[in-house]
């Protein structure tokens, strides 16, 4: 019998897009040994009420694909139970995945599930709350809330028809729903479907991923048809 697999993905950890993980997953995961899904994460705590969900329906593996973040919500909801954790390490730092020895590649850590050697793993709490990484205290827990609140890098990528005014268009509605722009990669020869089209990039500082689905969705009620990148 299979075991079932879920995957949990946090499209805007780390620096890095992760648009091609899924089909990674798809080519590399031994599918005669996991029936697998793949969900993204929404917003800040959305990993945890996913693993939570897995758990009680019995599934037995949930991986973490993000960063340390990621994996503390989804490593909580699982602590006692017989739902065991993955790692997939797409974040800035990825220190659990490093300390446990994980590969950085992600082709190898995927290969590293298809084994299916369960551990037990140790942790800490503090306050009540479960901790897998690191646990820090003044200067350290100033540091991390500040970055936290610092905002995120997303870029996104849309096609346009290269008529005047769009760009104006596109960065006034980020702009005006707070968005900070910090680049703009104006592509005219990497257009996808139209010989006359032409691919913007924007990359900007958000808040949350709430904020970014603001601004995704701000953009395709223009009529705008974008990719998060």
């Amino acid at each position: 019998m299979k075991k079932k697999i879920l995957f949990i993905m946090n499209p805007i950890s780390g620096t890095a897009s992760k648009a091609a993980v899924p089909s990674l997953i798809d080519s590399v995961l031994d599918k005669e040994l996991f029936e697998y899904e793949i969900r993204m994460t929404e917003r800040a705590g959305h990993a945890s009420e996913i693993a939570t969900e897995a758990k009680n329906n019995h599934v037995d593996v949930v991986v973490a694909v993000g960063g340390d973040g990621t994996v503390n919500e989804v490593a909580r909801s699982l602590v006692h139970s017989d739902t065991a954790l993955g790692i997939l390490p797409c974040g800035s730092g990825n220190g659990l995945a490093r300390h446990l020895l994980l590969p950085m590649n992600l082709k190898k850590c995927i290969e590293v599930i298809n084994q299916c050697q369960i551990r037990d793993l140790d942790y800490g709490v503090i306050n009540d709350h479960p901790f897998f990484c690191t646990c820090g205290m003044g200067f350290d827990a100033f540091v991390s809330m500040k970055f936290a609140e610092s905002g995120r890098l997303c870029t996104i990528e849309m096609e346009l028809d290269d008529k005047p005014g769009e760009l104006v268009e596109v960065c006034s509605v980020i702009a005006g729903l707070g968005g900070n722009i910090t680049g703009v990669h104006h592509d005219r020869s990497a257009n996808r479907n139209k010989v006359n089209a032409c691919v913007l990039r924007v990359t900007m500082e958000t808040r949350d991923e709430e904020h970014v689905k603001e601004i995704k969705s701000a953009l395709e009620q223009k009529g705008f048809h974008l990719w998060i990148i």
